[in-house]
């Protein structure tokens, strides 16, 4: 890891780094403890799925946990006294060693969620061995380059006998089998690097919820979760190798990580990242013009993956202008049709929209007949509001030759009832309007 003028880029090579575990079960560290009012002594949460060792404890009273183990270390002891302290202790438990969080978090936050977990050739520290609860669920064994207990480093024979112990048991937990390790210095001699881990590393179970400050965030390779910048991926063996790159790399206000991965669809690449603490949208500016040095160095398969533009959280002035900018420009659009059209197109429109429809844009007409001679009565409302203008506007020879009825219908709706007179007047006028009208 390299620190320039408050920048940070780091690359995976050669050489190792040392991991640090974040976490530990000892009850004298306010990390540990929730709060100290309303109390007296000491209160342990009611739940821990972890066992405490306690080597030196002065309260006026304890409230043990309604589950759990508490062990008093060789030469320990509590004592009852009222030293007027109130401590109030969040819930002892295991912490998972494939969970990033449970490391110490690496200054650059570029860096992949998964190469914050131990590679195979990494140094891992344990700062307070009897207060460490890890737990390891896959039972295999985990390569490392070195393990630490505080300042002293420890060897392959002497962790395989801590394991066997009461103690080791109870700070390297697994449910399925002992907790094994690997312990062996390893070099990586490809200028394009070596994947950090050789073995299935998971993400964990529960993604993260934190709202991210831009639109359609990305998630690179090894990573467990979606952030704000850009990825670049390229073929191995072609363009600038590792160390190159980390020249290039310092020329630059984001901060980076570059290191060799593996894809989902299994293919190695090497994969660069660019993001910043405070997302800007400088880190995206910066892989555009990182991917254009890329293809003038001739890098095969070089392609970039970027999140969108920056987006406050918590600020709704965004949304609504999207939303009401989009509304508007459907009303322009629509508007300029109608504009450019006229009364043909809306007629049209009116037509598509209500057919099949009953609606005041579609009047039924019906006819009927009298047995009456030559008596066609035309009933309901045309859309002109003429009745004759619908008997002439059919096409149909019927209505140019008489009406001979065979049959008889009368409403009973006293509405319709008409006099002969009346009716036999109406039909005159009609063929008399038909005669004039030029053929």
């Amino acid at each position: 890891m390299l620190v320039e003028a408050g920048r940070v880029f780091l690359f995976a090579f050669a050489a190792s780094a040392a991991k640090t575990w974040g976490f530990d079960s000892d009850i004298a560290n306010p990390a540990n403890w929730e709060g100290a009012a309303g109390c007296r002594g000491v209160h342990f949460a009611a739940h821990n799925t972890a066992p405490v060792y306690i080597k030196e404890l002065t309260a006026a009273e304890i409230t043990l946990p309604g589950d759990g183990q508490i062990g008093i270390l060789d030469g320990g002891f509590i004592e009852f006294k009222d030293n007027k302290k109130c401590v109030k202790l969040k819930p002892i438990d295991y912490r998972n060693w494939y969970d990033h969080d449970s490391w110490v978090p690496p200054d650059n936050v570029a860096t992949p969620h998964q190469e914050r977990i131990p590679c195979d050739h990494d140094d891992v520290v344990f700062p307070k061995i009897l207060h460490t609860r890890v737990f390891e669920y896959l039972g295999t064994t985990i390569p490392v380059g070195s393990i630490w207990f505080g300042k002293e480093p420890t060897t392959s024979d002497q962790l395989a006998s801590f394991m066997k112990t009461s103690p080791g048991r109870d700070i390297f937990f697994n449910p399925i089998d002992p907790f094994s390790f690997q312990i062996e210095k390893k070099q990586c001699g490809d200028p394009y690097g070596c994947l950090c881990h050789t073995n299935y590393v998971p993400c964990p179970p529960v993604r993260s919820t934190e709202k991210l400050p831009c639109l359609e965030p990305v998630e690179p390779e090894n990573f467990c979760d979606a952030i704000c910048g850009a990825y670049i991926t390229y073929k191995p063996g072609t363009g600038p190798d590792l160390g190159t790159i980390t020249k290039k790399l310092a020329q630059y206000s984001a901060q980076t990580h570059a290191s060799r991965v593996q894809t989902y669809l299994g293919s190695e690449v090497v994969q660069v990242v660019f993001t910043e603490k405070d997302y800007t949208g400088t880190s995206i500016e910066e892989a555009e013009d990182f991917l254009k040095y890329l293809q003038q160095s001739r890098a095969e398969s070089a392609q970039l993956l970027k999140s969108g533009h920056y987006y406050a959280e918590g600020s709704t002035g965004s949304s609504w202008s999207i939303v009401f900018g989009s509304l508007v420009a459907v009303c322009v659009f629509f508007g300029i049709l109608f504009y450019l059209h006229g009364d043909p197109f809306l007629d049209a429109f009116l037509a598509r929209f209500n057919k099949g429809r009953g609606s005041v844009f579609n009047v039924p007409f019906f006819a009927r007949f009298d047995n009456t001679d030559e008596n066609l009565i035309i009933d309901g409302q045309s859309e002109s509001g003429s009745i004759l203008d619908i008997a002439k506007s059919f096409d149909n020879p019927m209505y140019g030759q008489e009406v001979v009825p065979t049959t008889s219908t009368e409403h009973e709706n006293p509405l319709y009832e008409a006099t002969k007179e009346d009716a036999a007047a109406l039909y005159e006028a009609t063929k008399e309007d038909a005669a004039d009208e030029p053929q």
